[in-house]
């Protein structure tokens, strides 16, 4: 029995370390560790820039290319990526940008939270803006 519980208190530190590379995470101050001193928008700021995305990156990974650097987004609820090709669907499943295009959004950078694709900064969208 307690050889199981080492192996399972093993198991999840190898997991928890999986995914961290520390030369992408954000310090505390908002510059990257890697030295990268990019201004991240603040809380309720606008972000704009160019959809792109990777349909074999991670099942599927959707970013921003703007001024400030690579933004992953969290779009409002409804809202979605199609990889077929890269286009952000609005709630009507209506395409309001395709990859390469400009879109803007408002909300702000969500530094408490992680994602799998590890492609930039997360910004955890309120609103997208119309006129994208």
């Amino acid at each position: 029995m307690r050889l199981v519980v080492v192996l399972v208190v093993a198991l999840g530190m190898l997991l928890v370390s999986c995914g961290q590379d520390p030369a992408v995470e954000p310090a505390p101050n908002g510059e990257a560790l890697n030295g990268d001193t990019r201004d991240e928008p603040e809380d309720d700021d606008m972000l704009e820039g160019t959809l792109g995305g990777d349909a074999q990156l991670e099942g599927g990974c959707a970013w921003l290319d703007t001024d400030e650097g690579r933004f992953e987004v969290m779009y409002p609820e409804g809202y979605e990526i199609d990889f077929d090709p890269v286009r952000l669907l609005g709630p009507d499943g209506e395409p309001i940008a395709r990859e390469g295009e400009t879109v803007r959004v408002r909300g702000r950078v969500a530094g408490d939270l992680m994602s799998i694709c590890q492609v930039g900064t997360i910004f955890q969208a309120t609103e997208v803006v119309a006129g994208s």
